[in-house]
């Protein structure tokens, strides 16, 4: 089998001899053969060597640059196709019917649980508010509302110009004729103006309870008061009805 014989045994050869496998053994074998000089041999074995070693190394720093210029290119482009459909992939985990919705009490979840670049890890109580994402009747909120503030996040701020605006033109038709059902429903409040209501509601709270908590306290005095005077006044009762001695 080690031998250039035939062309098999040949391909077989070079292919072990590219793995750099017992190439020294070979050498030897060949070196000490009667038919071939040991120059020819020599020459032959080391430039082949060499020349299969520079033609991995080409192709692994090739391989190299181009993931390397995929991962730059998707950081550039912010939101990637991959991203997009991780997004929808963990949406039907919580929109099992596959209405479009998802409520806000499963939107911290859902937050959570996707990966990066999207991810909003918890607790994210205050971020999720900062998205100031539309919320419709039973506050619920639209898939493709959720996917654009997360991506405006990531993208950050744009300078507005034409193109930009015919672009988001077109974007905003194309979502009309595939989310049709999202332009029917009124947009009764926001994740924002939740927060805010939420952060009023427990400012309410902890003041009518300090309000209580003193209400209770002044009527406990008063009845106390009430109870002390109360208790001087059957005193006085008993001292004026009890019979004076006679004088002796």
């Amino acid at each position: 089998m080690v031998n250039f014989e035939t062309f098999g045994n040949s391909m077989m050869l070079l292919f072990r001899l590219t793995t750099a496998a017992a190439w020294n053994e070979i050498l030897h074998v060949m070196i000490n053969s009667p038919v071939q000089r040991q120059f020819v041999s020599f020459t032959y074995m080391t430039s082949y060597i060499v020349v299969a070693y520079i033609v991995i190394i080409n192709m692994y720093v090739a391989v190299i640059l181009e993931n390397f210029h995929e991962a730059q290119e998707q950081e550039l482009a912010g939101v990637t196709d991959e991203d997009v459909d991780m997004f929808y992939e963990v949406w039907s985990n919580y929109d099992v019917k596959a209405t479009q919705f998802i409520t806000y009490d499963q939107l911290s979840d859902f937050l959570n649980e996707l990966k990066s670049p999207l991810r909003i890890p918890k607790p994210n109580a205050v971020k999720v508010a900062a998205l100031n994402l539309p919320l419709t009747n039973g506050d619920k909120l639209h898939c493709l509302d959720v996917l654009e503030a997360l991506s405006a996040v990531i993208v950050g701020k744009v300078t507005e110009s034409e193109p930009l605006k015919k672009l988001s033109g077109e974007v905003y038709k194309m979502s009309v004729k595939v989310f049709p059902i999202r332009n029917t429903l009124e947009t009764i409040t926001t994740t924002f103006m939740l927060r805010k209501e939420f952060k009023a509601a427990l400012t309410i709270q902890k003041a009518f309870r300090k309000w209580k908590l003193r209400q209770n306290h002044t009527t406990a005095k008063k009845k106390l008061e009430r109870s002390f005077s109360s208790l001087r006044k059957s005193l006085r009762s008993l001292r004026s009805s009890r019979p004076t001695s006679p004088l002796t």
